[in-house]
């Protein structure tokens, strides 16, 4: 599985295309473990962004 530069919108869009896609039946269980492994890839991602600027909000309010 590639890793991608997506924004992090554009990555909760695509985590959101995937479990659609899970849902909807429209792919079939061959293809679910490499899903699943997508889907937890793009949740990575959006943790290390999140963790990003949760410390960029640090910095601006430090605690005394």
């Amino acid at each position: 599985m590639e890793v991608h530069n997506f924004s992090y919108e554009e990555t909760l869009t695509r985590i959101q295309q995937v479990v659609g896609e899970i849902e909807s039946g429209t792919i079939n269980m061959d293809e679910l473990p490499e899903k699943v492994k997508e889907i937890s890839e793009l949740v990575n991602q959006c943790k290390k962004y999140l963790q990003k600027v949760e410390g960029q909000v640090d910095d601006l309010f430090p605690e005394d």
